[in-house]
């Protein structure tokens, strides 16, 4: 077993059905930019979602997923009936799935295996809607179903080495999860690691594309998010929990990596469909 399928912690936030119109998800009108995933799939009719810099054309037969933090706009130029899921998929405490995977965000369900699929979405969406443990083991071993069809579309030699050097910075991931709600220091994270810290800095953004620090902001940022659109606490709150400094270093922050100050990510969300 590796470490992404040892450490991989899923979520089933909400599932369901819903009958799309021209005014789904503001028509097109608001950028969507939220902190967790979706999938779709079409049972009926036809819809547009355009993120990371390309249009999907949402259609039956296929499924169609929207990674967490993708700004994006959703358009229903007629109507569709829509099966949806979103949920969050961790690994290492606070990395999102698909920040370690590169997949396709649209895959194809062959027809013979279509039948199979909205029989699968049927039990999904009634084992989502209940609360017990056999229902929330249920519907997450759906979810893995689901986005082990997006996770076969990633290329095996690229994971493979992607693996191999995330796998080495598991413990301060680890660390960085367990500690975002404070100051880090990069010396405490390279001490982790058993590296000295200009060493450790230099594979770090080798291996993550990012400095360390900027990879720590990211992580506050996510928690922010998820904070702005399930709770309501004050802004000064959140910033001080996600280990900001100060609530204006967290605003600066914040509007550089989504595009808007924390305030109008949260007066948006009043905006949004629920699929």
């Amino acid at each position: 077993m590796n470490d992404m399928s040892e450490s991989l912690a899923v979520t089933v936030l909400d599932a369901q059905l819903t009958l799309c119109s021209e005014g789904w998800a503001a028509a097109g009108k608001v950028v969507i930019n939220d902190p967790f995933g979706r999938i779709y799939f079409v049972r009926k009719g036809d819809g547009i979602v355009e993120h990371h810099g390309r249009k999907y054309m949402l259609r039956p037969g296929s499924l169609y997923l929207i990674p967490p933090h993708s700004p994006g706009k959703y358009i229903c130029p007629r109507r569709m009936e829509l099966l949806w899921c979103h949920f969050t998929a961790k690994m290492f405490g606070e990395v999102d799935l698909f920040d370690y995977y590169e997949c396709e965000y649209e895959v194809n369900v062959p027809q013979a295996g279509r039948e199979r699929m909205m029989k699968m979405w049927k039990r999904f969406i009634a084992v989502a809607n209940l609360d017990s443990p056999a229902s929330h083991v249920e519907s997450g071993g759906i979810l893995q179903i689901l986005l082990s069809y997006f996770l076969a579309t990633s290329d095996e030699a690229q994971s493979r080495r992607k693996s191999e050097s995330w796998s080495r910075f598991k413990p301060s991931l680890e660390f960085i999860g367990k500690n975002i709600s404070r100051q880090i220091r990069i010396a405490e994270i390279a001490k982790v690691a058993g590296l000295q810290e200009n060493y450790f800095t230099g594979l770090f953004h080798s291996a993550f594309g990012i400095p360390p620090l900027a990879f720590i902001n990211s992580m506050r940022i996510k928690k922010a998010g998820n904070m702005l659109r399930s709770g309501s606490k004050s802004l000064k709150e959140i910033s001080a929990e996600c280990g900001f400094c100060d609530q204006f270093h967290f605003s600066t922050v914040f509007r550089r990596q989504t595009g808007m100050t924390p305030s109008q990510f949260r007066k948006s969300l009043s905006l949004e469909n629920s699929c």
